[in-house]
């Protein structure tokens, strides 16, 4: 399956850029836009089309687990598919995209996700993520080789006052 094209809510996107080239940006966020679509749908062909698929190469978990290679990705989203419901699309945040020497990162907050679980008790789905996709520039174009998702709390600071100001 080949790579998807960027939707409008790209246009307005928060985003600031660091090195590279314009078609290098381009290629990274449809890049990083198909692996959030494959992350909908739990996808795994469609995420095949953007991950490595060298075995060393590590994902960490909103679970709080790490998945070794793509044959991990795919046994976890088989374990995950059928206890969600897609409500709706991704909105991809902040991002921060740094690109140097065929390495690039892509740093994102403020990620939310629209799921409805319908199976089990899953404490570790957050509404609101950030990520980082850590990409390498092959043949084949870019590809993620490391990916870390973590919670973001919307709450407060502990090292601000209750106006948000330091403390």
């Amino acid at each position: 399956m080949e790579s998807l094209d960027l939707p409008e809510r790209y246009a307005d996107l928060d985003l600031h850029v660091e090195g590279g080239s314009a078609d290098d940006l381009r290629a990274l966020l449809v890049a990083y836009h198909t692996y959030m679509v494959a992350n909908d749908h739990l996808d795994f062909g469609l995420l095949s089309t953007v991950w490595d698929d060298a075995a060393e190469n590590l994902f960490f978990n909103t679970n709080g687990h790490t998945y070794e290679g793509l044959a991990d990705w795919e046994n976890i989203w088989n374990f995950y598919r059928p206890q969600f419901a897609l409500v709706a699309p991704y909105l991809p945040g902040r991002l921060r995209v740094g690109i140097a020497d065929g390495l690039a990162f892509i740093a994102s907050d403020r990620v939310t996700r629209f799921k409805r679980w319908v199976g089990g008790d899953l404490e570790h789905n957050p509404a609101a993520y950030r990520s980082t996709l850590v990409l390498r520039r092959g043949d084949d174009g870019w590809r993620v080789v490391h990916a870390h998702f973590s919670t973001e709390d919307e709450g407060l600071r502990p090292d601000r006052d209750p106006a948000g100001a330091p403390a």
